[in-house]
C-alpha cells in the first residue's frame, strides 16, 4: 500500500522563507499495491492559516487569491493548524520509521512542498521529512509525459490550462487550494487509470 498526500497552498507571495501560507487542503489516500489501483480516501483537510507574524504579505499574491488582510487576520493561528495536522499525519504513518512516509503529491509540487516544510520550520519542527518523502511526486511532471504531443498547442501548462484541455471543470474557478487539489486528483487519476475510489 502507497501512501499519498495530496497537497495545495495558497501563499502570501513566492518566496517560502519570507512569506506565509493562508490555505493548506488536500486530501489523506491509500493507494492499494499490487496493481490493485484502488484509492481509499482516508481524511480530508482544508486549513485557513494566519500567516506568521514575520510573514510578508504581498498584494499581488492577495489579488491572485481573492483575499484580503482583513480575512487573513480571522484565520487559525499557524501553531494550531501545525498541531492539527501534524496530529492527523501521525495517525496513519510512523514518523520514526524511516520506510513509513507519505508521498508529497501535487501540481508543481515542488512550490507547495517548500512552502510546507518552511512552515513546519516556522514552527520549530525541522523534521518535515518524518512524514514525507523526497523528492515530492509532482502531477504537471505526469500530464506532460502524456501530453508531450500536445504540449506546443497549450498557451502555457498551468493547472487551469491543463485541465480545461482535458475537459475537467470545478465550479468557482481556481486559486482556491481545495479546488485545485480536487482539479489535481482528477488529473492523477486520469492517468492512473485508477479502478476505485472510496469515499
Amino acid at each position: 500500500m502507497y501512501k499519498l498526500c495530496f497537497i495545495d497552498t495558497e501563499t502570501t507571495g513566492l518566496d517560502p522563507q519570507k512569506n506565509g501560507l493562508i490555505q493548506i487542503a488536500g486530501k489523506l489516500i491509500l493507494l492499494g499495491a499490487n496493481n490493485e489501483n484502488i484509492l481509499d480516501d482516508v481524511f480530508s483537510f482544508n486549513y485557513k492559516v494566519k500567516p506568521f507574524s514575520g510573514d510578508i504579505i504581498e498584494d499581488q499574491a492577495l489579488s491572485v487569491n481573492k483575499t484580503t488582510k482583513e480575512e487573513i487576520a480571522t484565520f487559525t493561528e499557524p501553531n494550531v493548524i501545525y498541531h492539527q495536522f501534524s496530529d492527523e499525519l501521525c495517525k496513519y504513518v510512523d514518523k520514526y520509521n524511516k520506510a513509513d512516509k507519505f508521498f508529497f503529491v501535487g501540481y508543481n509540487a515542488r512550490f507547495d512542498y517548500d512552502f510546507m516544510r518552511a512552515f513546519f520550520e516556522k514552527n520549530d519542527d525541522r523534521y518535515f521529512g518524518s512524514f514525507f518523502f523526497f523528492p515530492p511526486l509532482d502531477v504537471m511532471n505526469i500530464a506532460i509525459w502524456n501530453l508531450i504531443r500536445e504540449r506546443k498547442t497549450l498557451p502555457n501548462f498551468k493547472l487551469e490550462t491543463v485541465a480545461n484541455y482535458l475537459g475537467i471543470t470545478m465550479d468557482g474557478g481556481f486559486h482556491d487550494a481545495m479546488k485545485d487539489i480536487q482539479i489535481t486528483i482528477e488529473i492523477f487519476l486520469k492517468y492512473l487509470k485508477v479502478t476505485e475510489v472510496k469515499a
